[in-house]
């Protein structure tokens, strides 16, 4: 998913997840991988999270252009 990172595409999609559909702070989340056994930086973690939504920013937009140009917005 992303290239020279060393995270895979079920980690990625685990961490969206849990922060955008649960409401976990990264700071959090970074505390259960590190419970888990984990070894990671906060730094890695919020840069990765960083990279993802620029991923997902192309699908937010089309969405967003489809509700502004439909009729009805309600």
């Amino acid at each position: 998913v992303l290239e020279g990172s060393r995270a895979d595409v079920s980690f990625a999609a685990g961490m969206i997840v849990e922060k955008f559909l649960y409401h976990l702070p990264l700071y959090r989340l970074h505390q259960r991988l590190q419970d888990t056994g984990f070894t990671l930086s906060r730094v890695w973690l919020t840069q990765l999270m960083q990279r993802i939504v620029s991923l997902l920013e192309p699908i937010y937009n089309a969405q967003f252009d489809s509700i502004r140009a439909s009729r009805v917005k309600a």
